[in-house]
């Protein structure tokens, strides 16, 4: 079976089965190339995100070896992605790869859309990957700190998004 046609067959549930799509396919030099490329498909979004990160979790791709132009593509693809775990992963992957300039407003826009979302999770995540989009420019992160600690100090928010906050600070 190709790649797409593993991730397709995924019913988002079974580990399993997302884990023996990686191990198959994993080794294919142009294995990351091809999952990017599946982001934006409502069939394939979220097992492309989930092996790219899972890629990324294993050590078989570093982030800091990710070549620019394939985070550029990444962040092309963020406003396709629709479903609450291909969001999730997107974010996460965010945190950990540099991001390039070219990408420090998508991935702004994004994040922040995502701190709307009706899952915790992915508004915890979006905290991460907005604090990472913004470090390269001092007056961004410094609002964007400000951000993360008003809402440390808002007894509405979760308490999932204030530790995930609270991890984001100390990482700085």
């Amino acid at each position: 079976m190709t790649l797409a046609n593993d991730i397709a067959s995924w019913d988002t549930k079974d580990a399993t089965h997302i884990k023996r799509v990686y191990a198959s396919h994993y080794k294919h030099p142009s294995f990351h190339e091809s999952l990017l490329a599946l982001f934006p498909s409502p069939d394939h979004q979220d097992g492309a995100t989930w092996l790219f990160k899972h890629a990324i979790d294993e050590g078989d791709l570093r982030p800091e070896a990710i070549a620019p132009e394939h985070i550029e593509a990444m962040c092309a693809a963020l406003d396709d992605l629709g479903t609450w775990p291909s969001r999730l992963h997107a974010l996460q992957i965010l945190t950990v790869v540099p991001i390039p300039d070219s990408c420090t407003e998508p991935v702004e826009s994004f994040a922040r859309a995502c701190m709307g979302s009706k899952k915790t999770f992915v508004r915890a995540w979006a905290y991460s990957a907005l604090f990472a989009a913004t470090h390269s420019d001092p007056i961004k992160h410094a609002n964007t700190i400000k951000l993360l600690e008003s809402t440390l100090n808002d007894n509405s928010a979760p308490a999932s998004v204030k530790a995930r906050i609270r991890n984001t600070l100390k990482s700085s």
